[in-house]
């Protein structure tokens, strides 16, 4: 599969990982693999895996492109304009909403 821009979605909650590779398919397969093995790098996506279930999440390319420079720049444009993003340092909660304690599944 081609290189770009990638999002993970919790379609229960709407939060979103947002995610760019030279190889899309191989990234997914990456991520699938992490995520099932409680391994996975982001602990607050890592967490809503293990609690939703994986049948909760969807894999969508958003556009396919080249160059590491354009992937990057698409990437953070993205992440900045989605209010609800995993990517974020930490787990950002929106105004009013209490954090959970994460755990591992």
């Amino acid at each position: 599969m081609k290189e770009g821009i990638y999002t993970i979605t919790n379609v229960v909650n709407g939060w979103v990982y947002v995610g760019q590779t030279g190889d899309l398919e191989k990234r997914w397969q990456t991520h699938q693999r992490d995520l099932n093995n409680n391994s996975h790098s982001n602990e607050a996506l890592q967490y809503d895996w293990c609690y939703y279930g994986p049948d909760w999440f969807r894999f969508n390319v958003i556009q396919q492109c080249g160059g590491k420079w354009q992937r990057n720049r698409l990437e953070r444009s993205l992440i900045n304009a989605l209010p609800y993003v995993y990517n974020k340092c930490g787990r950002t909660m929106p105004l009013g909403q209490v954090a959970e304690e994460r755990t591992g599944c």
